[in-house]
């Protein structure tokens, strides 16, 4: 029996074009549910299609509405939405070449989704979580150890924006990445660094490394997300659980706990409704 995995998860308004793979459905309203199943959550399975469900409420049971797939989908991990609303699929392509993966274009995928093409550069490099800042894209890349970064045009084309680097980022590590309220970047290092590393960013747009997360049973932690009042939330594919963490008032981070559950088997994916 194949095992389903939540490798990209994002709640979605019906109406609403959501960035990132951030959730943004009201909490009494009907919403959809994406999901992108896997075999494991190792990442060297196969992988695909992205599952819609319909949510009709807190306590009612989602309904499979929608299977999005696509002949350009080669082991895609994770998505995220463009400003209007169209779904970004990374995909990771051969794990074992370092010049593999791009990303595929689904255009109304809470419609009738169809293919619009694909965004591929010989920077990829086994990519796999993505989030917006400033209407630039970040993909995290375990074949280059770093963050890619590329910019949208008034067309919407895509165009290489240069890279995150340094910082502590090694390895064939980087797997996820989110941004806190004030902007700055977080990016998870998975295998056996299982650090968070922290990214400012300067007037000119560069980033500046700013710390490094341990501890507080990360282990092979892969997306991250922050909740409304900006606890930080980390899924341990390895540990089986998700770590917890607070912002003092000068922004060090803070262990706050874990979250454990029977039901918890290597959890790739993480996110919010309001």
């Amino acid at each position: 029996m194949t095992r389903v995995a939540i490798a990209g998860v994002l709640v979605a308004g019906l109406a609403t074009a959501v960035p990132s793979e951030a959730a943004k459905a009201r909490p009494q309203a009907a919403a959809t549910l994406f999901v992108l199943a896997a075999q494991d959550s190792g990442g060297l399975g196969t992988s695909g299609p992205v599952l819609r469900y319909q949510v009709r409420g807190p306590t009612r049971t989602p309904t499979l509405e929608r299977t999005i797939d696509d002949p350009s989908f080669f082991r895609p991990c994770c998505f995220a939405f463009t400003r209007s609303g169209e779904m970004l699929v990374v995909n990771r392509g051969d794990p074992f070449s370092p010049q593999s993966g791009y990303i595929s274009r689904i255009l109304d995928p809470q419609g009738n989704p169809s293919p619009h093409g694909a965004i591929a550069f010989r920077d990829f490099s086994v990519p796999h979580w993505a989030a917006f800042r400033h209407g630039q894209l970040f993909v995290a890349q375990l074949g280059a150890s770093n963050v890619l970064r590329l910019r949208f045009n008034r067309r919407d084309i895509a165009f290489p924006a240069g890279g995150v680097t340094g910082g502590g980022l090694c390895c064939t590590a980087p797997r996820g990445v989110a941004f806190s309220s004030s902007g700055e970047l977080f990016v998870t290092q998975c295998c056996n660094v299982s650090t968070i590393n922290r990214f400012t960013f300067d007037g000119a747009g560069n980033a500046v490394p700013n710390g490094i997360i341990t501890g507080n049973g990360l282990s092979n932690p892969r997306d991250l997300a922050f909740n409304r009042t900006g606890e930080l939330f980390v899924a341990n594919a390895r540990g089986n659980s998700i770590s917890r963490f607070k912002s003092d008032t000068v922004g060090n981070a803070k262990a706050n706990g874990q979250i454990t559950s029977a039901a918890l088997s290597g959890p790739a994916g993480v996110d919010f409704s309001p």
